[in-house]
């Protein structure tokens, strides 16, 4: 096994020289390669990978098994009534980007109506260039983006990101943390739309935190019953995974407690931006 390995790392070289001479084109594909378009296995995690290309997120290939094909249904399936109207709502502002109209003031029959199949995916992969971290020859990072009903029979794990709100601003001024609810797509006039609904959280101060140096974040709940503020993003919108660390309180967390409801159980996260050095990059900007 260590000799194949070995063969393996130096074919690997081999093939990063031949691109450099120009001999191979960049998009050259062997066995080593690691295919960055979702078609891998999702029990991958992602890591480091050599292909040339542009920081973007992108939906599994495979959609998974076991859901409603129509909107109105998958409503029902998956208990979010206000899906439809949500899925209308970003149709509209992606069909008029100009559009002086905000979709939530425009009433129902302004909007336009999705009548094509519906397909749910459980996971996106995030590729983005982070030459400080563990990366390809060229700084190329990926890592997998998870909305699970029920990851490897443990519970649901719903992952948390970073959507980019406003790229003139730097850092994180630009940005907010979204929990990923579910990610899907459908076409609307022979054009497809992958996007992903999500719960989103409001910062809780204008600066980090003073003590830690962390951004503090908390959900967004509305109204008399606080539910969550949910709407549908374009996944282009979605730079990367987002880390949050609880904010603990001085009572003890109590026995038993299950990890995968730590962000329905607190009611303010920090950002962690030490989980990684990109992260830690872009918090610092």
């Amino acid at each position: 096994m260590l000799v194949t390995n070995q063969r393996l790392d130096k074919l690997a070289a081999l093939r990063t020289m031949f691109v450099d001479k120009g001999m191979l084109p960049p998009s050259h594909d062997t066995k080593t390669s690691v295919a960055i378009d979702g078609s891998d296995d999702e029990d991958d995690d992602g890591g480091a990978i050599d292909e040339v290309v542009t920081g973007s997120v992108v939906l599994a290939r495979r959609p998974a098994q076991g859901y409603e094909s129509d909107l109105s249904g998958l409503a029902d399936q998956l208990d979010q009534p206000d899906l439809p109207l949500l899925v209308r709502r970003y149709l509209f502002d992606q069909l008029h980007p100009e559009s002086p109209y905000e979709a939530e003031a425009l009433p129902v029959h302004a909007l336009p109506i999705v009548r094509g199949t519906i397909s749910v995916f459980h996971s996106a992969l995030a590729t983005f260039y982070a030459p400080s971290d563990k990366s390809g020859h060229r700084g190329m990072y990926r890592e997998r983006i998870r909305s699970n009903p029920n990851w490897h029979n443990t519970g649901p794990r719903r992952d948390c990101v970073l959507v980019v709100e406003d790229e003139n601003k730097v850092g994180f001024s630009g940005m907010s943390v979204v929990r990923v609810e579910l990610f899907f797509s459908f076409k609307y006039n022979d054009t497809s739309y992958p996007c992903a609904l999500v719960h989103w959280f409001n910062k809780a101060m204008r600066h980090p935190d003073p003590d830690t140096g962390l951004w503090i974040v908390k959900p967004d709940l509305r109204g008399r019953q606080e539910l969550p503020y949910l709407s549908v993003v374009h996944i282009d919108c979605i730079l990367r995974a987002a880390h949050l660390i609880p904010v603990f309180g001085r009572k003890p967390v109590p026995k038993p407690f299950s990890h995968t409801h730590s962000l329905d159980a607190f009611t303010a996260f920090f950002v962690n931006k030490y989980i990684d050095h990109h992260a830690h990059e872009l918090f610092t900007l």
